[in-house]
Order: C-alpha cells, then sequence, then structure tokens
C-alpha cells in the first residue's frame, strides 16, 4: 500500500495512502491502529516539547515523565475520505509533525527493502530509527526544545524511545500493509 504524499490544504495537513491489492481485515485494521498509535505518541512528544519547560522541574524522574506525556490529551488520526476501488485512496487528517515523521520512517523502511541483502537484527533496527529520528529536522527541533529546558540526555533518549521509535517500529513491523509502504513525497 503505497503512502504517496503528506500535503497542506489550508491548515489541514493530508496523508494519503492509496491501496492497489486486496487487503485481509486483519492486516487493514493492524495497520490503521499502528498508524493511530504512532500519530498520538508523536502528537503528545510534540505538546510535551512545546511545552518543556513546564515540565523540567527537579526531580525528573523518567516513569514520571513518561507518565506526563501519556496524560497529554491529543485528536487522535482522522479519516477525511476513503474511495474504495482499484486503486483506492484512504485520505487522513491530521498535524504535519508527526505525517512528516511517519513519512520519512516508512520511507526509510522501504529504502532499505530496496536492497535484500542487507537484513537488520531488532537491536539495529531500533538504534537505526533512534538516530534517524534524532537526525530528522522536524523531531530534532523538538529535542532541542527539551535540552534547552534542562532536560538530561538521559530523559530526552527515553521519551524518544517510548513516543518515537517504539511506535514507528510497530507500525513497520505489525502489519503487513506497512512493509508494502512506501512514500513518495515533499
Amino acid at each position: 500500500m503505497p503512502v504517496e504524499t503528506v500535503f497542506l490544504i489550508g491548515s489541514e495537513t493530508r496523508l494519503i495512502v492509496t491501496t492497489t491489492n486486496l487487503l485481509a481485515v486483519l492486516d487493514v485494521s493492524q495497520f490503521l491502529a499502528s498508524l493511530d498509535k504512532a500519530y498520538v505518541c508523536l502528537r503528545q512528544f510534540e505538546s510535551f516539547a512545546h511545552n518543556a519547560a513546564r515540565y523540567a522541574q527537579p526531580p525528573l524522574v523518567i516513569e514520571d515523565l513518561i507518565l506526563r506525556v501519556l496524560n497529554i490529551k491529543v485528536e487522535g488520526l482522522m479519516i477525511g475520505r476513503i474511495r474504495v476501488e482499484s486503486p483506492g485512496i484512504w485520505e487522513f487528517i491530521g498535524k504535519l509533525f508527526p505525517f512528516e515523521v511517519i513519512r520519512k520512517g516508512l520511507n526509510d523502511r522501504h529504502e532499505r527493502k530496496k536492497d535484500e541483502s542487507y537484513r537488520n537484527s531488532q537491536e539495529e533496527k531500533r538504534l537505526r530509527l533512534e538516530n534517524m529520528s534524532r537526525e530528522t529536522g522536524v523531531v530534532r527541533e523538538r529535542i532541542d526544545l527539551l535540552r534547552s529546558a534542562g532536560f538530561p540526555e538521559d530523559a530526552i533518549q527515553e521519551l524518544v524511545k517510548t513516543f518515537i521509535t517504539e511506535p514507528l517500529i510497530e507500525l513497520q513491523d505489525n502489519s503487513r500493509i506497512s512493509h508494502e509502504a512506501f512514500i513518495e513525497g515533499e
């Protein structure tokens, strides 16, 4: 299922997914659940980063920080339209930051899949995604907000792992659909 692009229409950001194959209901439900979880986690991380100064009160206990982020209420992913035919289209409406991180994460996976001889262990995958998420400009900006608020590197690494790396790994690994996905985009 190709994820073709992320684009803005007014103040809305849309993610377009094009389907060309027959899809099992279980695969679709797993993909949608993983996509929504990744989207919500990224929205929570973004909100936390933008309000980092409010949360940077010592002592900084990582478990408490994770609970604070989990308690941030954000709107989940919305379906804008679905066209059921061949090719079919799923259009999701949401915020730019999560869509960009998801797009870049799935695109990175597609590039790795092109080289069939290259196989990662689970740890190497996790480290690559962590590095990718740190290097992605939109994520780096949020990490810089946490640093400027005084968060220690170990807390930042744990937040990135919990709210970016792990949801992206789940999105990539839990659904046959995301294994076939690639992103062409901006």
